[in-house]
């Protein structure tokens, strides 16, 4: 799994939400992880060989919790040949919903579950599927 940490700005945030994403994967133990920072990354000028591939959003923000950000990003990802998870996280007012780098909310580590076994059920289905037929490009 490669988490990204897609926001670039000074002073965000997006790297305690990456940290605490990543933290929540390892303890899921379905996945091998790899955070990737975009504020780091060389990011390439051609796009690599389309490939089905299963996408889910942790997102943050002010009242919409970042929700506007990941809309958005579907569209693009869809035209990449991927398929965003249903159940994403979204932490509104981050702000005063995070302390010592994890969400107050104590439903948070039981939704980035339910994250989890989607993308392993997606991680799992699409290695089944890549083995049998090849994908249509």
């Amino acid at each position: 799994m490669v988490i990204i940490v897609g926001s670039v700005r000074e002073g965000r945030f997006a790297p305690v939400v990456a940290s605490w994403v990543a933290d929540q994967a390892r303890e899921h133990g379905g996945f091998d992880i790899d955070v990737v920072d975009l504020a780091d990354a060389e990011i390439p000028l051609s796009l690599p060989a389309v490939s089905p591939k299963f996408v889910a959003f942790v997102s943050y923000g002010g009242p919409a919790g970042g929700r506007h950000a990941v809309l958005h990003l579907e569209n693009v990802l869809t035209e990449l040949h991927a398929v965003t998870i249903r159940d994403g996280l979204a932490f509104p007012n981050y702000f005063t919903a995070w302390e010592d780098g994890r969400p107050l909310d104590p439903e948070a580590p039981g939704y980035a579950k339910t994250l989890l076994d989607q993308l392993a059920w997606w991680a799992a289905a699409l290695s089944a599927a890549r083995n049998s037929v090849p994908y249509p490009a």
